[in-house]
């Protein structure tokens, strides 16, 4: 090609990029579509001419990015960019295809690592994914490859790794606000207060009354149970963001008296233009738990039910999709053999469903110095939960079952090295407990028991939509609570060992049932484990507050309260 005609090319080409990076799809296409018919082999222009058309025409946007890689099947770019726009429409199994050739021809190349980390993450894919990162640092030692590490390992709550990623990432440079913010929340999941403490008021020097900021710092006061000093932190920074939504929020889900201002504001608050369907979901739930605490039990309702339909959006729950991934994971407990323990660490599980008592019984057991609470870990649940929908799982779960108890525990003693005994309330644990006691042999799991309408209600009366899809339907949540209970039942049947703890006779009488537990457990009870100073824990649930209050039982059970809303379930 004569140099006037292939520098006009290379202007063709950069317009066309710079239009699509304004969004004009139409004029970069119109650009592409006219370097084609003067020259059809330009793989260059085919690649963009797909990407800019990708979204009128999805197959001839494809099948352009994929004429690219035929025309040049050893460039890596025109690999990525068929791997980016396949994963962008979920063909996320011919993404991968693609993204990892990209990636051999580039030799693990940075971004395309990436890209290819990010729909292995996407596919469940959480183990493949860290590997194709690491090799990437190896080779290349990039600050964004740190970076992506970080957020992949907090994903699967492995907080010391993100932590020690998220530092390299950054090394000799200043972090930004919102990773400081991500820093001092990370270092509180693993109960390294001070340091959260520390990061938090980095950023509130650099920002004071910086709204996350304070919010973090007020929940770290509601931990150390400060609800005073929380308040007195929430309400200066809302005088300094009086529009902002979150802050009212946290205003109202503190315990104690609340301005009567700041409550009708809220009510205001949520059919306003400005207020995202989010926020007015999560102001509703609050303005449901202040009902609540003054005894206002039809307005507390309503306002739930109101924040519940929002929430639904048309969303289903099918409970028989979980009965079929339950009876996949007997299948596959049935059909393996427990794996060489090869540690020394023990490990508690707990079976139960949000709101059992979790989160109470927990920070109590990690009151005891040799046991440390990990909170809703789940770091097994990326690797087990997509085995039930492979045809081969069976087959894939006994070649990853010692690989997996390996970086499990090397997980657990990267998030408290000093601990003896692990405790894990994940709620899917129910779900494959068996598979867990394949990994663990020598795990021990705890049924939680509680009054299902206590625990129907506190479900339905908090914002747990964006977690389970069942929690803003009364019969969806009654067919979840079922489906737990007999969930346990086909576990024990099938010869897994559990003891019983229940939450309501525990509340009534503390001592007793926790020496009960910790004896069935085979660890030594004290009774100032009891004592709310002596929970170490961070809790990252709603049952924050309650964990740092006295046990004592209600006088009657809330659910009698709502009875007539609950008395057909």
């Amino acid at each position: 090609m004569p140099s006037s005609q292939n520098d006009t090319r290379k202007q063709q080409i950069h317009d066309a990029l710079l239009a699509l990076q304004r969004g004009d799809s139409a004029c970069a296409s119109a650009t592409l579509k006219s370097l084609i018919a003067s020259d059809p082999n330009d793989p260059e222009a085919w690649s963009f001419y797909g990407i800019a058309i990708l979204k009128q025409n999805q197959q001839d946007g494809l099948n352009a990015l994929s004429k690219a890689c035929q025309l040049s099947p050893l460039e890596p770019r025109w690999h990525l960019h068929l791997g980016s726009c396949l994963s962008d429409v979920n063909q996320l199994v011919a993404a991968e295809q693609a993204l990892r050739k990209a990636s051999k021809l580039s030799h693990n190349q940075t971004s395309i690592a990436i890209t290819l980390s990010q729909t292995l993450q996407r596919m469940g894919k959480a183990k493949e994914a860290v590997a194709v990162l690491n090799d990437t640092v190896g080779r290349y030692n990039e600050p964004a490859a740190h970076y992506q590490l970080s957020q992949l390992y907090a994903v699967q709550h492995d907080y010391p790794m993100a932590i020690a990623s998220l530092n390299t990432a950054y090394k000799g440079q200043m972090m930004s606000d919102k990773d400081t913010l991500l820093f001092a929340r990370w270092h509180l999941n693993i109960k390294q207060h001070a340091l959260a403490q520390q990061h938090l008021n980095i950023l509130l020097t650099r920002q004071p009354y910086h709204p996350d900021a304070t919010k973090l710092a007020a929940q770290l006061a509601t931990w150390k149970g400060d609800f005073e000093y929380a308040k007195t932190l929430l309400k200066s920074a809302f005088n300094h963001h009086p529009r902002d939504v979150a802050l009212m929020i946290e205003l109202l889900l503190l315990p104690g008296e609340h301005d009567s201002q700041i409550y009708d504001l809220a009510i205001s608050t949520v059919d306003k233009t400005t207020t995202s369907s989010q926020q007015a979901i999560s102001l509703l739930f609050a303005l449901s738990q202040v009902a609540d605490r003054n005894g206002n039990f039809d307005e507390a309702w309503n306002f739930a039910k109101s924040a519940n339909q929002r929430a639904s959006n048309g969303l289903t729950f099918d409970v028989g999709l979980l009965y079929q991934q339950l009876d996949r994971a007997l299948a596959i407990y049935q059909k393996s053999d427990p794996c060489e323990t090869r540690h020394d660490k023990e490990l508690i599980y707990f079976l139960g469903p949000p709101r059992c008592g979790g989160s109470l019984l927990q920070n109590v057991m990690a009151a005891s110095p040799s046991i440390s609470s990990v909170g809703e870990r789940g770091a097994l649940l990326p690797y087990l939960m997509p085995l039930l929908e492979e045809p081969h799982g069976l087959s894939i779960f006994k070649q990853q079952q010692q690989d997996l108890q390996n970086a499990d525990i090397a997980g657990l003693v990267g998030f408290d090295r000093h601990a003896k005994t692990y405790v894990d309330k994940t709620t899917h644990n129910t779900h494959i407990a068996g598979l867990i006691s394949r990994i663990h042999p020598s795990a021990k799991f705890v049924e939680m028991q509680k009054n299902k309408h206590d625990m129907m209600l506190s479900i339905f009366m908090r914002n747990f939509s964006g977690s389970f899809p069942y929690s803003f339907d009364l019969n969806n949540i009654s067919q979840y609570l079922d489906f737990q209970a007999v969930a346990i039942n086909k576990w024990k049947s099938a010869g897994l060992l559990m003891v019983t703890h229940n939450h309501d006779d525990f509340v009534r009488q503390p001592a007793p049932h926790g020496r009960a537990l910790f004896n069935a457990l085979s660890f030594d009870w004290d009774d100032g484990f009891l004592d709310p100073q002596a929970r170490r824990s961070s809790v990252e649930t709603f049952s924050a507050m309650q964990v740092r209050s006295e046990i004592k039982a209600p006088a009657q059970a809330k659910s009698q309260q709502y009875a007539r809303f609950l008395q057909h379930y």
